[in-house]
């Protein structure tokens, strides 16, 4: 089996090593047959028995991350002139390999791959396979900001350097805890918080995996659910525009002059369209509206002159309905 596989790997051009193995991601996603190609700064690049894939590092266990990246073959190194620095570079002043030079540069945060830094032209992210050998220690040093106050016995300060005071843990949950703190809620996943603190909340990533998966399914389900319920609905809805498209309500019938008649009324538009109704009270005594779609228009009036009018009947081209008028 293993013949038939290396002889699969070189007529295909894989590199063999690394082949074979299975990766599962914190996020629950395992890669069958797993080969390492190449690595950079942000994650690794895989062929596996699905294709090809790039995982990043934060989708790695902390202490998987050098094995796999060990096990991607040597890049191949063309052969290149070193780039000449220019004469006026400063004491703060960063040269890459590539020649660029950044001016005045600082480290603003330190990553497994790269650093980020600030300099005259702005932020940058530079990979620490950028950086020359003689200055990689200077840049793998993360900048210690002074805190404003000392942490107390109820702060926490995460992986990724942020820090929290008078946390209270409210809710414990396989991949992660929900805090309060002193600036609001906020839920921390396992892999961001210290190592004491995952051991003493018993942090268990394939039980992590497992649960965002579970929550993953819950919350597919609940989308189902609620598409169905909305189906639901809309049919519900239609058959009920199909029975009574519309509805007069707040009807009033007053005489206003010697000769005059009012009637005052609102109507409810079911329909997802506007509909065009007519109002007649009488012979002479009729009008037409308008109602837009899902809404309703009050205030509507219908005159009749001379013939004091019984009913209101309003209609439109598929649906008519009607209300005794009270003198």
């Amino acid at each position: 089996m293993q013949m038939r596989r290396a002889l699969i790997c070189f007529c295909l051009g894989w590199p063999l090593a690394g082949w074979g193995e299975d990766l599962t991601t914190l996020t629950g996603l395992t890669y069958t047959n797993v080969a390492v190609q190449r690595y950079d700064w942000e994650g690794i690049f895989i062929k596996h028995s699905g294709g090809i894939s790039k995982i990043h590092y934060n989708e790695i266990q902390a202490d998987q991350r050098d094995h796999y990246r060990k096990m991607a073959p040597p890049p191949a190194v063309a052969e290149k002139p070193a780039p000449v620095p220019p004469a006026d570079v400063g004491p703060n002043d960063l040269v890459v390999k590539s020649g660029q030079v950044y001016r005045n540069a600082s480290v603003r945060r330190v990553e497994a791959e790269s650093v980020l830094i600030h300099h005259d032209g702005g932020m940058a992210k530079v990979p620490f396979a950028d950086i020359p050998d003689e200055l990689q220690e200077k840049f793998r040093t993360p900048p210690q900001p002074a805190l404003e106050t000392p942490l107390g016995s109820n702060d926490l300060a995460t992986t990724d350097g942020q820090i929290y005071r008078q946390v209270q843990v409210r809710k414990i949950e396989p991949d992660g805890l929900t805090i309060r703190h002193e600036a609001g809620l906020a839920k921390l996943v396992f892999p961001l918080l210290p190592e004491d603190w995952q051991k003493k909340y018993e942090y268990d990533p394939q039980k992590a995996a497992a649960y965002r998966r579970a929550a993953a399914a819950a919350r597919e389900q609940a989308e189902k659910d609620r598409q169905a319920n909305r189906a639901q609905n809309a049919a519900a809805h239609a058959e009920q525009v199909k029975a009574e498209p519309f509805r007069i309500f707040e009807v009033s019938a007053s005489k206003t002059g010697a000769y005059e008649y009012r009637v005052r009324f609102s109507v409810r538009n079911y329909d997802d369209k506007p509909v065009e109704v007519s109002a007649v009270i009488s012979v002479l005594g009729c009008k037409k509206f308008t109602i837009p779609a899902n809404s309703s228009q009050s205030g509507l009036e219908v005159v009749s002159m001379y013939q004091r009018p019984t009913i209101l009947l309003v209609r439109s081209d598929r649906y008519s309905t009607s209300q005794v008028l009270d003198w």
